[in-house]
């Protein structure tokens, strides 16, 4: 979580690090502020010799391009963002289509595809 404005907001985007000599399980989370549109990152890491949590956030705001610069160069993988955005967990967004007004079509390689009416959208 990332603080800016008087509140915690989520990180845009999580990129997990590698470990390096003193630090493991490093990730670096990088979001813009939803009030003042600043942009605010950190990096989380744990000390390898007495495992003790740390967070480093640059300090003024013109540090911030060169602080994701640097540490972007380290990431391996991008963690995916699982949370339901549309919906609740039950029904997390989907619209279903009415088989009565929609159809089975068969495309140009001879597979049967679900054609939708255009009154219905599955989101995604």
């Amino acid at each position: 979580m990332l603080y800016c404005c008087s509140a915690y907001f989520s990180a845009e985007r999580k990129l997990r690090l590698y470990d390096n000599l003193t630090h493991k399980n490093r990730v670096l989370e990088v979001g813009q502020c939803p009030k003042c549109k600043a942009l605010k990152v950190q990096i989380k890491q744990y000390r390898i010799e007495d495992g003790k949590y740390s967070e480093r956030k640059p300090k003024k705001a013109k540090d911030v391009a060169k602080f994701i610069r640097k540490y972007e160069k380290e990431a391996y993988y991008e963690i995916p963002d699982l949370n339901v955005k549309n919906g609740s967990l039950s029904n997390m967004g989907w619209r279903y289509a009415d088989a009565a007004k929609s159809s089975w079509v068969k495309d140009f390689n001879n597979v049967r595809q679900f054609k939708l009416n255009k009154d219905y959208k599955v989101i995604s």
